[in-house]
């Protein structure tokens, strides 16, 4: 195979994989654009939208181990287009449910359809592109992703307003089922003349094992602890606190949150790609340091200026959205720390910390706004904002402390 075929199938697998991200981000946020029309059209209340929003995520959590042993066993193509298979019926069903359970149903079927998409496109990404290479495309990859979020929001809603909730999800399992054969037809686990790492030849007890082996390697704690802590900080202030404290404290009706929300959303889409570029100029722990440290910083800014003007306070937010792609150089620096074969384990494992930290940082975010005195409209004070942001700094620092322990590797595991 000549070197310009070899780039163009490398070129077609990074775009089939941006794809398969742009898609799995679509459907993980689609319910926020309906969810009036879910209220309306099934009589949901915001908390059955609350289950329906946090059912998927723990869906997702769920099936990581799962996806990793699959990944693993079966390779990426396999894997990836198969469970995007499930996640057709998912949007099948969401589009025809008249009931709770049926979209819960929906939800859970459509979290496990792409919960290889992420850890399942980086694992092919490592064997077709070099070290130094990978932690780009890795980047370009989660950030491009981004875009399906995005497209979740506006463009979602105006086509459900145009065409009916239940028909873009007619629509969105036909761009799945589409999805599928493309990632079947097109994606390949390694070039040409080099074998896929994959482990066919082990049983389902060795497969189990091969995931308590992840949790036991000495180094696993040290990248639990990092990644736990990284891009979780940055979605607690998107999700949980940046919409009320910019209402508590500055007065803001929901479309000029909207639009600091917005330009946080943006930095954070743009981070690992950011990130990614740097790191052909600093080292992966350089670019932890400094992206752990640029957190921290923000949040203290944020805590320790009380009456900064509206316009610093909205560039400070704006500006700590760039701060969590370095998650993804935690991704690539802990796949080095694991053997070849345990690599769908070992990723799906970071993941799951990372996914599990959204949640345990938010609760322990909201917990603790809840020791302040509340103001007499019964909403958190402005001190109990700064102290959480003082707060979220000290968790990230600490976490950079504990990361930065790892012992040297000299020899990646066999």
């Amino acid at each position: 195979m000549s070197l310009l075929s070899l780039a163009q199938r490398r070129l077609s697998i990074v775009m089939i994989l941006i794809a398969g991200g742009i898609l799995a981000q679509v459907l993980r946020t689609s319910t926020a654009a309906i969810a009036p029309d879910l209220m309306r059209d099934i009589g949901f209340s915001p908390d059955a939208l609350g289950v329906l929003t946090g059912v998927f995520f723990l869906a997702q959590a769920l099936m990581q181990i799962p996806v990793g042993i699959l990944i693993d066993r079966f390779g990426g193509r396999l894997t990836i287009s198969g469970l995007y298979t499930i996640a057709v019926v998912g949007a099948l069903i969401f589009a025809v449910a008249e009931t709770f359970s049926g979209l819960t149903l929906a939800r859970v079927l459509m979290a496990i359809g792409i919960s290889g998409a992420i850890i399942g496109a980086f694992v092919v990404l490592e064997s077709w592109f070099s070290s130094e290479k990978l932690p780009q495309m890795a980047a370009l990859q989660i950030s491009a992703g981004q875009i399906g979020v995005l497209l979740a929001t506006a463009p979602l809603a105006f086509a459900s307003e145009l065409f009916g909730w239940r028909n873009v999800f007619f629509g969105l399992s036909i761009i799945t089922a589409v999805m599928v054969l493309s990632i079947f037809s097109t994606l390949r686990d390694a070039p040409p003349g080099q074998p896929a790492s994959t482990s066919k030849h082990e049983s389902l007890k060795e497969n189990l094992n091969g995931v308590l082996a992840v949790f036991r390697n000495r180094y696993a704690p040290f990248f639990f602890v990092m990644v736990f802590v990284a891009n979780p900080l940055v979605v607690c202030v998107l999700t949980l606190l940046g919409g009320p404290f910019l209402f508590d404290t500055y007065q803001l009706g929901a479309v000029e949150r909207g639009h600091v929300l917005f330009g946080m959303g943006v930095t954070a889409m743009l981070s690992p790609l950011l990130f990614g570029q740097l790191q052909r100029w600093f080292s992966i722990r350089q670019l932890v340091r400094g992206g752990a440290v640029y957190a921290a910083a923000i949040c203290l800014g944020l805590a320790l200026m009380p009456s900064a003007p509206l316009w610093l306070t909205s560039l400070l937010m704006i500006m700590l959205g760039f701060s969590g792609g370095y998650a993804v150089l935690i991704f690539t620096d802990g796949r080095r720390y694991f053997p070849a074969h345990l690599a769908g384990r070992s990723m799906t494992a970071l993941n799951m910390a990372q996914m599990s930290g959204m949640a345990a940082i938010q609760f322990v975010a909201g917990f603790f706004l809840s020791f302040f005195p509340v103001t007499t409209s019964g909403h958190p004070s402005p001190l109990a904002y700064r102290a959480t942001f003082v707060l979220l700094a000290m968790i990230v620092l600490s976490a950079y402390l504990v990361y930065r322990r790892i012992p040297p590797l000299t020899t990646r595991p066999g």
